[in-house]
């Protein structure tokens, strides 16, 4: 079983990620983050995963490690909280804006603010040329890789493609 733990479950993405992988056959949802809803029943916010999980909500500094982690951040918050996350997980999956350009210089045209932590998009780059910008494979990473999505579907396809990594 591969053990994930999703940052930021409490919004749509978050709850996207935790209703599949709740069905995924080689995955185990260890832990679900969120601050105003630490100690919630996840089902509590996710009316949808009733009946699905016991889990409850978690603060981000009660991360434990684990082998996959989703960051489903509001835009701005995965840059600004990577340092602290970096150690938890082996293969991080950011799902959010902040690590999907490879020029730092590239985020305030197009966000309208600088990168806070520039020193991680390259960690944050699909190394596999073969990998189209919007369908990303889990088989395209290394050991030890981050992979920047492009929003809940591409997420969406990462998480179902989260069996490759138990192959290795």
């Amino acid at each position: 079983m591969i053990s994930v733990g999703v940052v930021g479950a409490s919004g749509y993405t978050g709850g996207e990620v935790l209703r599949i992988l709740l069905r995924h056959p080689q995955a185990q949802i260890a832990q679900a983050t969120s601050e105003s809803n630490a100690g919630h029943y996840v089902y509590a916010v996710h009316p949808n995963l009733r009946k699905q999980t016991p889990l409850k909500f978690t603060t981000i500094g009660e991360l434990k490690p684990c082998d996959v982690l989703f960051l489903c951040l509001p835009h701005g918050s995965a840059m600004r909280r990577i340092g602290q996350l970096e150690s938890i997980a082996t293969t991080i999956i950011d799902l959010s804006a902040d690590f999907r350009l490879r020029c730092p210089d590239d985020y305030p045209t197009w966000y309208g603010h600088p990168h806070d932590a520039p020193q991680y998009l390259e960690r944050f780059r699909v190394r596999d040329s073969r990998v189209a910008p919007q369908g990303h494979r889990l088989g395209a990473l290394h050991h030890g890789r981050r992979l920047p999505c492009h929003g809940v579907y591409s997420g969406a396809d990462a998480a179902l493609q989260t069996r490759r990594l138990g192959k290795r």
